[in-house]
């Protein structure tokens, strides 16, 4: 009992040390995140086809979008009603704005102005 105890314990911790590796620190799996430009076709699709609620994960902007075009489909998203979609790219919109915040040469009231989404 107490070897099949250790043995899960450190099968688990093997399988999570994996996929930290492979998910996060190497990003094995980018070529499976990338963005396309059906992913709304995609979801439509899914929504038609499932009864049930669900989670699925797709890249929510095409590379190089600027924070302004990030802005308006977040809003755009808001205004059809799609509060879910709206959230998932304010937070990547949050996200991208936090990682700016970082620039040490920025100074602490633009920061500040950053965070806070005001204009310029």
């Amino acid at each position: 009992m107490k070897k099949m105890i250790v043995g899960a314990l450190v099968g688990g911790l093997i399988l999570f040390v994996w996929q930290f590796l492979t998910w996060g620190a190497l990003n094995l799996h980018e070529a499976q995140q990338k963005y396309t430009p059906k992913q709304d076709s995609i979801l439509s699709y899914l929504n038609s086809q499932f009864s049930e609620d669900g989670a699925y994960f797709l890249p929510t902007y095409a590379p190089g979008t600027s924070r302004e075009e990030m802005e308006k489909q977040m809003k755009d998203a808001a205004k059809n009603l799609e509060f879910e979609k709206a959230a998932a790219l304010r937070d990547e919109l949050y996200e991208l704005k936090s990682l700016l915040a970082e620039d040490e040469s920025l100074k602490p009231w633009e920061r500040i102005k950053l965070l806070s989404g005001e204009e310029e």
